[in-house]
């Protein structure tokens, strides 16, 4: 490794703030936990929830910018705390410095009642995923408060395995392992316990550098009976497709969810029609009525397979809104929310899929085409353009649309605390429509009728008909 380069390593290993376009200064906070530099996004939520995360880098480069913007958009969007733990790197800190930085600020976190049992999720990309696999599986072994549940992003669990063929990567794996074998399972927790391990939510990309990784962790947790999705990680066209890990919610998948994509031989029940007496009051808004639309349209269902195949395996809700923006009275743009609601654990929670269907080709140019259908119906029947228009899709195959007309809401409106009333994400729909959500958990969760009490259904059915 040169000098320069040595030394540009050496110079992005300090501790970094997420720059005033992803948080404001106001929201962000610089504590010690354990003596360990913890970064805080909206620290005085953390009574609520914690997301805590560690950045990628391959052991030796600290947080990037998409760091930071992943860890605020989902922390934001669930209505949680985000928290970057700054822990120690190589070449300086060799293996366990990384993993023995972020056991302490965990053990202080928790000690101080800052971490709630049941209300945190410990999450990772790249390195910091691997990182994160082994915190957990120690956390496991050793019966200490695991989280609710693990988000791996590209996880590099594996620095025994140089398939990749990254020559950086090798290096970094020489730097950080040292003289340690690097099966050992806390350098490479693929070759570690994985049985024991709480709910985890693998995503990876058909194009990512370490899918051979993803897969053969994929491949270890279905071998240890933990992972829900037998569909190989990144197969195919979809690129940052979530995959289902092991301890997902026991509740089912969407229905149908093998031939989302491209089923184009569904019935329809009818074409959309506009219930004018339901004026929703359901979402207060300070400007402008939310209207809901009743029936089935092809657009509709066409939104549902472009979205539904990027969604994690027995997601309660998939809610995409697209939100006109005006600045000033000028447009300024449109404001494009795609979340999934999970159930961990019991807690729900919110998984930003926008990013992975604009990834994939097919699932967004069939959107695209489905939104502008969808608006044209609605144009057609209105005689105006809607501002906000919502398409929610439950596991329960219930589809709704609701738009509003004559909303001004600014850039900034959306990005802000509180956010703007008509945005109608993940996190709004956990806070506003909680009642809702619990119920259709609950339905999806209790077991299937008997095939004699369907018979028997039917046969009373039947015989009322008659």
């Amino acid at each position: 490794m040169s000098l320069v380069r040595t030394l540009r390593i050496l110079a992005s290993q300090r501790p970094s703030m997420p720059s005033r376009s992803v948080a404001a200064p106001s929201r962000v906070q610089r504590l010690r936990h354990g003596h360990v530099p913890v970064t805080w996004i909206d620290r005085e939520l953390s009574g609520t929830a914690t997301i805590v995360h560690l950045h990628g880098g391959s052991y030796l480069r600290g947080e990037s910018p998409q760091s930071w913007s992943w860890l605020e958009e989902v922390a934001r969007r669930s209505g949680a705390a985000g928290a970057m733990i700054h822990h120690r790197l190589a070449p300086r800190h060799r293996f366990p410095s990384a993993i023995e930085d972020v056991l302490r600020a965990l053990d202080a976190l928790s000690t101080e009642a800052v971490l709630r049992p049941g209300r945190w999720v410990l999450s990772g990309e790249g390195s910091g995923a691997g990182l994160a696999l082994a915190v957990a599986q120690v956390l496991a072994e050793d019966s200490l408060d695991s989280p609710a549940a693990v988000l791996l992003e590209s996880p590099w669990a594996d620095l025994s395995c140089e398939d990749h063929g990254q020559e950086e990567l090798r290096t970094a794996a020489r730097l950080y392992a040292g003289p340690v074998p690097r099966t050992e399972p806390r350098l490479s927790p693929l070759h570690g316990q994985l049985s024991g391990l709480p709910p985890v939510h693998l995503v990876t990309g058909a194009e990512d550098e370490l899918i051979q990784d993803s897969r053969r962790l994929h491949a270890a947790l279905l071998q240890a009976g933990r992972a829900r999705a037998p569909r190989d990680p990144g197969s195919g066209q979809q690129r940052g497709h979530p995959r289902a890990g092991p301890g997902l919610p026991a509740g089912p998948p969407f229905p149908d969810r093998r031939g989302a994509r491209g089923s184009g031989d569904r019935p329809f029940r009818g074409h959309l029609r506009l219930n004018r007496a339901r004026a929703a009051n359901v979402c207060p808004m300070t400007r402008g009525d939310l209207v809901t639309w009743d029936g089935s349209s092809p657009a509709v269902e066409s939104i549902r397979d472009a979205v539904i195949p990027h969604a994690a395996a027995g997601a309660l809700r998939v809610v995409l809104q697209q939100l006109t923006l005006r600045d000033e009275g000028r447009a300024a743009g449109t404001h494009e929310v795609i979340d999934a609601i999970v159930d961990v654990g019991g807690n729900l929670v919110v998984m930003p899929i926008a990013e992975a269907v604009r990834a994939d080709p097919d699932s967004s140019s069939a959107l695209d085409a489905a939104l502008a259908r969808l608006r044209e119906e609605l144009s057609t029947d209105l005689g105006t353009t809607v501002d906000s228009l919502e398409v929610i899709t439950d596991a329960d195959t219930t589809r709704r649309v609701r738009f509003m007309l004559s909303v001004d809401v600014s850039p900034a409106e959306v990005i802000g605390r509180p956010p703007h009333p008509a945005l109608h994400d993940g996190r709004h729909h956990i806070s506003h429509h909680a009642p809702a959500l619990d119920e259709l958990r609950d339905r999806m969760a209790a077991p299937p009728p008997s095939l004699l009490a369907r018979i028997r259904r039917a046969l009373t059915g039947w015989r009322a008909a008659r």
